[in-house]
């Protein structure tokens, strides 16, 4: 991806433009774009949808006590909770593609069109990744 990441420091730099860019910049007739806050588009051509919450396991919150320190007796029950989850399991996550333009999948090249929420299937491997439909994408053959 090194080319592409090349020709958008050239854009951000020309045209003052950005690197990591809000879903209403580019696509503002959409009103939905407005209060998307978990995705965002990587130059102009990426839509990118980050994992934000855990997927395999749960999310423990730790007590702290600012004179005491660790919350020790939580520590002190420390259980293998890991043993039983299968990492290679598939999860969903949903993602919302702007209006205005269809979607390739990064990863599968599968076709979708804009103006949808979808469930996209993820893997610690990978995250949702999407081409705008029409974008010129120099890579690197490697």
């Amino acid at each position: 991806m090194l080319p592409y990441i090349y020709s958008v420091s050239w854009d951000v730099s020309k045209n003052n433009s950005s690197f990591l860019r809000a879903l209403s910049m580019d696509f503002s007739s959409d009103k939905k774009t407005w209060d998307i806050n978990n995705e965002y588009l990587f130059g102009k051509s990426f839509l990118v949808a980050p994992i934000l919450n855990p997927q395999y396991t749960p999310e423990k919150i730790v007590k702290t006590d600012e004179n005491e320190g660790w919350n020790k007796t939580d520590a002190s029950k420390k259980e293998n909770s890991f043993s039983n989850v299968d990492f290679n399991q598939n999860k969903t996550v949903k993602v919302y593609l702007p209006e205005g333009a269809d979607w390739f999948d990064f990863w599968t090249n599968e076709k979708q069109k804009g103006g949808q929420e979808i469930e996209k299937s993820v893997t610690l491997q990978s995250i949702p990744l999407y081409v705008k439909a029409g974008s010129i994408i120099p890579l690197d053959p490697m």
